[in-house]
């Protein structure tokens, strides 16, 4: 909370936005901040068990409730409820560690710095901050900005892995399985793309996403692997489905260096614990039981 409120002095204070819609260059970014913060005073571990699924429940939360709108958007309905839920806040957070990843970690902070000076005391937009990224990175984000600020939804991914043991490679397919909203007034995205960080079997792996339905990626493994970690750490805004064996989940949540993955393994081997035991126990009759 205090550091929130230090971090609010420079993207609040000194950093101000020009219009209601951009608001999350000072609630994001302070978020985004604090979160820096508690990794650098207290470990990773603690962001990835506290903060992020705050964050990324409230998102997700919003959006299961029906409140969806991109945290940048052309035009508002009700600036009041806009200015109060969660998008700005928590959402900006969250694409700012997308961002980052995306770009890495010299032009990110380079980026942070440049937006900083330039427009210290004056009224800001989001444009603004696009065009310095632009600027530093080099790159043109304009794709980036549309998927993640200017429009809104998120990907949903099914994903499947199979192992050529004749030509010695693990083939990964990602589903983008995602429906638009029809009653959406907002754009919306068809289809996600970006950089995304695997874990396969302790080594990490980066690969682009392009956006269309279908991703599939080849990697050259001398077995089968025991552990496959889709988006470590959690970066993307995402729902995810990967079905995994008890051994699988079992060798992620012993072995992965990623919390946040070892957290949802134990999370399932729990649930799987009373899928198979638990409930099979409780079906059987008082009586048998007993008897036996």
């Amino acid at each position: 909370m205090e550091f929130n409120t230090l971090a609010s002095q420079w993207f609040g204070n000194i950093i101000s936005a020009k219009n209601v819609e951009d608001t999350w260059l000072a609630k994001g970014f302070a978020q985004y901040f604090e979160g820096l913060y508690t990794v650098e005073k207290n470990g990773i571990e603690e962001y990835l068990l506290w903060y992020h699924p705050w964050e990324s429940g409230s998102v997700f939360g919003e959006w299961n409730n029906g409140n969806r709108h991109p945290i940048v958007p052309e035009k508002r309905d009700n600036a009041e409820n806009f200015a109060a839920d969660s998008y700005a806040k928590f959402r900006g957070a969250l694409v700012l560690r997308i961002l980052r990843k995306e770009i890495g970690d010299k032009a990110f902070f380079k980026s942070i710095q440049h937006f900083v000076k330039q427009q210290a005391f004056k009224p800001t937009t989001t444009r603004d901050f696009q065009q310095v990224v632009k600027t530093v990175s080099g790159k043109d984000l304009q794709w980036f900005f549309d998927q993640w600020i200017y429009k809104t939804g998120h990907p949903v991914f099914q994903v499947s892995g199979v192992y050529d043991s004749q030509a010695k490679q693990y083939r990964l397919s990602i589903k983008q399985i995602q429906q638009k909203d029809s009653s959406a007034t907002y754009p919306q995205v068809s289809y996600f793309q970006g950089k995304m960080e695997l874990e396969i079997d302790h080594k990490k792996e980066v690969s682009q996403l392009k956006p269309q339905r279908d991703n599939h990626f080849i990697f050259r493994l001398p077995a089968a692997p025991k552990m496959v970690n889709l988006d470590v750490e959690q970066t993307w805004i995402v729902e995810s489905q990967f079905e995994k064996t008890m051994d699988e989940w079992l060798h992620l949540f012993l072995h992965s260096q990623d919390m946040s993955a070892r957290n949802i393994a134990m999370t399932e081997l729990v649930q799987l614990a009373v899928e198979k035991v638990l409930l099979p126990w409780i079906a059987i009759p008082s009586s048998r039981l007993f008897n036996e």
